[in-house]
């Protein structure tokens, strides 16, 4: 099993990805617990993110110290009553970096570091790497209409698309790929 943002890297590193448009956004990531501590998988993500030109602006605690989103053992459905949520603890170390971004590498944490943000009344944004990758790279010749079917790519484009669908957007102006996942799958 290979993570996404493992995946993407190689790409990058193999160029078959090229990042060209750089960004000169301030970012800091959240390492997600699976994929950082229970896996030990702390450099693909960064590497993936510079390759792109952010700076990333590191929170105190990172990589095998890092802090919970607080979503894990499913508590992102339980309401704290005492004491402070755990997403607001980790929310208020990426304030505190003086980051744009956040950039996290799960979808659950995602969810956990925005509700947060909104919770903070903050403007930083929340993103996964794959979007961060998104909007910098440019797929070369007949690779791009190949990439386009991959579900992997489809998966990024529907991060794309529940970014957007707050209204920023008409349904007609959202992107449209089509996947035949029964190709990607047997049985």
């Amino acid at each position: 099993m290979v993570h996404h943002t493992q995946l993407l890297n190689q790409l990058v590193k193999e160029g078959r990805l090229k990042p060209v448009s750089k960004s000169e956004k301030k970012l800091t990531y959240h390492d997600p617990c699976y994929l950082g501590r229970h896996n030990q998988i702390y450099e693909p993500p960064r590497e993936l993110l510079e390759s792109t030109g952010i700076e990333i602006t590191e929170m105190p605690r990172n990589q095998e110290r890092s802090f919970c989103c607080g979503a894990g053992g499913g508590r992102m459905w339980m309401e704290e009553k005492i004491g402070t949520r755990i997403n607001l603890n980790r929310v208020d170390e990426a304030i505190a970096t003086g980051a744009e971004e956040v950039a996290v590498g799960c979808p659950f944490c995602r969810v956990m570091v925005s509700d947060g943000m909104v919770a903070r009344e903050s403007s930083v944004e929340v993103l996964d790497v794959a979007q961060a990758l998104l909007r910098s790279v440019k797929p070369q010749g007949q690779f791009r209409s190949i990439l386009r079917q991959h579900p992997v790519w489809q998966i990024i484009i529907s991060f794309e698309v529940m970014k957007n669908d707050s209204g920023k957007r008409s349904r007609q102006q959202q992107p449209r790929y089509n996947c035949d996942y029964s190709k990607s799958f047997s049985g």
